[in-house]
């Protein structure tokens, strides 16, 4: 409980230092529209979205109030798709040009893992073996990801915290959202990273990535090291990719089940769009 309320006011510190970064004189304001797009135009009701497609398809729609995808607070859904698992989600969302702050409720179902009886160190053949039901569980959950500027590029900090739902306490759980083998009831990951500009129009951004994943596995911590790029290709598409591999773990699940990355095209889309 002392970790959930640490990492609860590491969320709160983040938000203030992330706020007070976008309002500071210094920060020098982006270049053209193609960053800028959806700040254009007058606070109104919208729908809004977003679909990624790639190593997942996932696809977000939001009702609210505000900018889409700029200044904005609603209500939203999501569906996502990968080779291991489906899972759909619906809450709400504050978003900024200096982060996001969400609360909702999960659906995650695995296609193939199972969920497991309790060891010091998961193989990748556990996760399929066995004879306990294929892994189907909800969570609740609440994120807070920040974007922190600097002069060669920015500061990215995300951390979020889940509560595991309809998992027995003595039932470890391949997490299909963190991919790491985690007990709940309380699972949260964090991330930091920090994203230089590689073009001076700052469309294309490259950079060093961890991760530290967390659950009430005792002496199971996860570290992860990676490198993350984004690329705005329009105004409307983004390319995102990441990549991060274990150098602390408990568990041996090989490089696929033990990283945690992406590769998708995101479309961003919203009504009365300019």
């Amino acid at each position: 409980m002392l970790r959930v309320r640490a990492t609860i006011a590491s969320v709160a510190l983040l938000w203030s230092c992330a706020a007070h970064a976008q309002s500071s004189e210094n920060v020098e304001p982006e270049p053209d529209s193609v960053l800028r797009h959806f700040e254009a135009g007058r606070p109104r009701p919208f729908v809004a979205g977003r679909l990624d497609l790639g190593l997942n398809a996932r696809s977000m729609v939001a009702l609210g109030w505000g900018r889409p995808h700029w200044l904005w607070v609603g209500a939203v859904g999501i569906s996502n798709f990968t080779p291991s698992n489906a899972s759909q989600a619906g809450g709400f969302q504050l978003g900024a040009p200096f982060g996001e702050l969400t609360l909702q409720a999960r659906r995650v179902a695995a296609y193939r893992h199972r969920f497991l009886s309790p060891i010091r160190s998961v193989v990748r053949d556990d996760l399929t073996a066995g004879d306990l039901p294929t892994a189907r569980y909800g969570m609740l959950e609440a994120s807070l990801t920040a974007f922190i500027p600097a002069r060669v590029g920015f500061v990215y900090v995300s951390v979020w915290v889940d509560r595991l739902l309809a998992v027995s306490a003595d039932t470890f759980v391949y997490d299909e959202i963190s991919r790491s083998v985690v007990r709940g009831p309380w699972v949260g990951v964090e991330q930091l990273g920090f994203l230089f500009f590689l073009t001076n129009d700052k469309h294309h951004r490259l950079g060093p990535l961890s991760e530290h994943l967390w659950s009430d596995r005792s002496s199971a911590d996860v570290v992860r090291l990676g490198v993350a790029y984004s690329a705005q290709l329009t105004s409307h598409l983004a390319l995102l990719a990441y990549v991060t591999e274990p150098i602390h773990s408990p568990d041996s699940l090989g490089a696929w089940w033990a990283a945690g990355g992406t590769l998708s095209l995101r479309y961003a889309w919203a009504s009365q769009d300019l």
